[in-house]
C-alpha cells in the first residue's frame, strides 16, 4: 500500500469526521466520573492528539523511505481513525467512557480549529504521494499546525476547573508530551536522514531529547516551579523507571540523528524500537490520572 493510497484514506476520515453528531441520550445522562477523572481522561485524549501529528509526519516519512511501507500504511490509516475520533469523543462525549459533553466554548472552539489542521495535514500527505522530496519537505508544516492547534486545546483545558483539576491536569498534559516528543525525534531522524531541515532540525532532536530526560525528572520528583506534583504513586514511580530499557536506544539513535551520523539501518531500528516505547508511555499516561 502506498502513501497515497493511506492518504487518501486519511483525508476521507476527516472529511467523514465533520458529518459527525452527538450520540442520543446525553441529556440525562449519570455520569460515572467525578470531575477530576473527568479533566484526567479530556487532557490524555487531547493530548494523544499531538502525538498523532508527529505519527503521522514519521510514518509518512518513513514509508517514503522504503522502511516497512505495510505497517506505516497501518499506521497512518489508524491515526487518522483515531484522530477524528478523539475530536468527536471531546465535542460530544462519549457514554463508552463516561466522559460527558464538553460545555466550554474556548475548548469548543479550539477543537474546531484542530478539524481544519487534520484536513490540512491529510492533503499535505495525499502530495508528498511517491515519495517525492520537495512535497515531503512541506509535510513537517502541516504537522505543527495540528500540533499547535492541540497544544491550545490542553491549555484551555488546563485552565478550568478547580486548583485540584488543574494540577492534575498539569501532570497529565505533561506525561502526554513525553509521547510527543519522542515520536517527534522519530519524525524528524527520518527528515533529516532524507536531507530535510538540516541544523535546525538536528538541534531540534537534540533539544526534544534533553527535554524528554528533564521531563522524567520533574515526573518523578515534581517540579513547584511550574506547578508539577511529585509522582502520585509507587506504580507511577516503577512505570517511569521501566522506560529506561525502550528509551536509551531511541535516544541513542535520536543522538545519532542529531549529529548527522544515522544510517538507514539504525533508523529502521529505531522506528521499530518506538513502537514498545510508545506502549510503555501510554501507562505512564494513564497512571498520571489516578491522582
Amino acid at each position: 500500500m502506498t502513501v497515497s493510497a493511506v492518504a487518501r484514506g486519511l483525508a476521507l476520515v476527516a472529511a467523514v469526521g465533520f458529518l459527525h453528531q452527538a450520540p442520543p441520550g446525553y441529556g440525562g445522562a449519570a455520569w460515572a466520573m467525578d470531575a477530576k477523572q473527568v479533566t484526567a481522561l479530556r487532557v490524555n485524549i487531547a493530548g494523544r492528539q499531538r502525538l498523532l501529528s508527529q505519527r503521522v509526519l514519521a510514518s509518512a516519512c518513513l514509508s517514503a523511505r522504503g522502511i516497512d511501507a505495510e505497517r506505516q500504511a497501518r499506521v497512518l490509516t489508524e491515526a487518522g481513525a483515531s484522530f477524528v475520533s478523539a475530536l468527536d469523543r471531546l465535542e460530544n462525549g462519549s457514554v463508552a467512557d463516561g466522559l460527558p459533553p464538553m460545555e466550554d466554548q474556548i475548548t469548543l472552539v479550539t477543537l474546531g480549529t484542530q478539524r481544519s489542521a487534520w484536513t490540512g495535514l491529510s492533503a499535505a500527505v495525499l502530495q508528498a504521494e511517491g515519495g517525492d522530496a520537495a512535497a515531503l519537505a512541506q509535510l513537517p508544516t502541516a504537522a505543527a499546525e495540528v500540533l499547535r492547534t492541540a497544544l491550545s486545546t490542553v491549555q484551555s483545558m488546563a485552565l478550568t476547573g478547580t486548583t485540584g483539576e488543574q494540577e492534575l491536569a498539569r501532570y497529565v498534559d505533561l506525561a502526554g508530551r513525553q509521547r510527543m516528543l519522542s515520536q517527534r525525534m522519530v519524525a524528524n531522524s527520518c527528515l533529516v536522514s532524507a536531507g530535510i531541515g538540516g541544523a535546525e532540525l538536528q538541534q531540534r532532536i537534540a533539544d526534544d531529547v534533553a527535554e524528554f530526560d528533564a521531563n522524567l525528572g520533574r515526573l518523578a520528583e515534581g517540579d513547584p516551579a511550574t506547578g508539577i506534583v511529585a509522582a502520585p504513586s509507587l506504580h507511577m514511580l516503577m512505570a517511569l523507571d521501566a522506560l529506561a530499557p525502550w528509551w536509551q536506544p531511541v535516544r541513542a539513535a535520536a543522538l545519532q540523528a542529531a549529529s548527522g551520523t544515522l544510517d538507514p539501518a539504525a533508523l529502521e531500528a529505531m522506528a521499530a524500537g518506538y513502537e514498545t516505547l510508545l506502549e510503555r508511555l501510554e501507562e505512564t499516561v494513564w497512571l498520571a490520572g489516578e491522582m
